[in-house]
């Protein structure tokens, strides 16, 4: 029987998540207004120090501390926390929490976060739950903002696939792989070329 392209994408995908999760480019911790195109967060020294306690614990890979610490903040600080929320968006990501992870990054982008990495992690979420053309359209936002992110080609290839362009798909996929590589992202190279080697050996 042979597999849709969609049912493919998402097969492998799922297959080389670990590998994925290695590769994916993490939010940048913003450190000053430029990079907020403006907005200003005005944070508690508590939450400040919540939210540097459960990036460390995220970096870690102490998940259940920094989800404990990064909601606290949140709690704290309304709205304003886009650290927090950054943080804690690729947390449920990474724990294939997506709807939630979505939530998270939607806030980040609300307060115009101008980072490649929040819409291409969006993407990816937005893949897992079905929705291709919300994650092309992620994955393109963050192509505008950076070229090279290797990420977005990697989200635009399993969008291609789902959307049976398999030619489509593979120069993106290359495009991510030849990324990767010159990024010396070995994890995601690796996926990349997995994903490729699928790809060509299917009769799609």
């Amino acid at each position: 029987m042979k597999l849709s392209f969609t049912l493919l994408a998402v097969l492998l995908f799922n297959l080389l998540f670990p590998q994925l999760s290695k590769a994916f480019s993490p939010p940048k911790i913003i450190a000053n207004e430029t990079d907020t195109g403006g907005f200003k967060e005005t944070l508690t020294t508590h939450s400040k120090k919540l939210t540097e306690e459960g990036i460390t614990a995220f970096r870690n890979g102490d998940y259940a501390i920094a989800e404990e610490k990064l909601s606290e903040a949140i709690l704290l600080d309304g709205n304003s926390n886009y650290n927090a929320y950054a943080v804690r968006g690729s947390l449920y990501m990474m724990q294939e929490k997506y709807q939630v992870a979505i939530k998270d990054y939607n806030r980040v982008i609300d307060l115009n976060i101008k980072d490649p990495a929040i819409f291409s992690n969006r993407g990816r979420c937005h893949f897992q739950i079905g929705n291709y053309d919300q994650a092309q359209a992620d994955a393109l936002s963050a192509l505008a903002l950076n070229p090279n992110h290797a990420d977005a080609y990697m989200v635009l290839g399993l969008v291609s696939i789902s959307k049976r362009n398999k030619q489509q798909a593979l120069i993106e996929l290359q495009n991510a792989s030849y990324l990767y590589q010159q990024q010396g992202n070995t994890a995601g190279y690796q996926a990349m070329m997995e994903i490729i080697s699928a790809l060509q050996s299917s009769n799609m």
